[in-house]
């Protein structure tokens, strides 16, 4: 297993984003399934957000008992938003999460935040996923938007929206996991 490679683990594709020691983050290839980041407009983070219960009970149980136990919990830093420095929420242990905006820009190359300069950026291509259908589609991420109505998403084209969008409004959803690889 390497950086890059594209692997089947129980019953989905997942992207190989990172490996240290004996464990491998993953990163579904495409967008499971489209969700809204918690059912309520309100106020919320990672934290108590609907998506983040439903990942790490209910989606979790979707994974066969073997492997299930190779999915390790994982503490979660969820820090502010720093383009408008909304407060990310305590730190969680997750099994399952969503990427932050700073894991993107991580993984996946920095971004160009205006249109005029989007256009051109050269990691675009790389943040663009599709959902189960083969359709180009957006997904959440778990970083707050610009207040804590609003959670940082990609569009389908690939581009970050730091400012978010409603955390009732239904978009992709891509797992993340650390693997235990021994």
């Amino acid at each position: 297993m390497q950086i890059g490679d594209k692997i089947a683990f129980d019953k989905y594709t997942w992207r190989v984003l990172d490996i240290q020691n004996d464990k491998a983050l993953l990163l579904s290839d495409k967008a499971l399934e489209h969700r809204p980041f918690h059912i309520v407009f309100t106020d919320i983070t990672w934290e108590q957000c609907d998506l983040r219960q439903y990942l790490n009970k209910d989606f979790l149980d979707t994974f066969n008992h073997t492997d299930r136990n190779r999915i390790i919990k994982s503490f979660i830093s969820n820090p502010k938003n720093s383009w408008h420095n909304t407060d990310g929420g305590a730190d969680t242990s997750d099994y399952i999460f969503l990427l932050s905006i700073e894991e993107i820009i991580k993984y996946f190359g920095d971004f160009k935040q205006y249109y005029s300069e989007w256009k051109t950026d050269p990691y675009k291509n790389a943040r663009r996923t599709k959902n189960i259908s083969g359709k180009p589609t957006g997904w959440w991420l778990r970083s707050p938007g610009i207040h804590k109505k609003n959670v940082a998403y990609l569009n389908a084209d690939g581009r970050i929206f730091v400012g978010g969008d409603s955390v009732n409004r239904i978009y992709g959803v891509r797992p993340a996991f650390w693997l235990r690889t021994q």
